[in-house]
């Protein structure tokens, strides 16, 4: 499924390259893509070394089973960052330097209050 998502992130950068969104955005997320496929190649890899492992119950065989369950957690907190920055591309107001001028100017704002 990683390499049919990527597949169909080409087009859609294309999409919203024509809307005006800035390409550093969009290329951000592609590269945060990029690698977390790579993640999900070596996760399907480990795991289906941890299954013929188990059933020739191999003496490795439960290292392996750890491993693959932090290489699944990792990958877990990865798509957060991955669907962050998908969300990022339309949604300016989850943008850090939107949340960091917001902040800003409520800063000014309560400074200005109190003279």
């Amino acid at each position: 499924m990683a390499k049919a998502t990527m597949m169909t992130g080409e087009g859609a950068e294309e999409i919203v390259e024509e809307l005006g969104i800035s390409h550093d955005i969009i290329h951000e997320h592609e590269e945060l893509a990029e690698k977390y496929m790579k993640v999900l190649y070596a996760l399907g890899l480990l795991s289906i070394a941890g299954l013929v492992a188990n059933s020739k119950k191999h003496a490795k065989a439960s290292l392996v089973s750890y491993i693959v369950l932090l290489l699944a957690v990792a990958g877990v907190v990865f798509s957060k960052f991955v669907g962050t920055s998908g969300g990022e591309i339309r949604h300016t107001e989850i943008r850090e330097v939107a949340t960091n001028q917001t902040n800003e100017i409520e800063h000014s704002e309560h400074h200005n209050d109190d003279h």
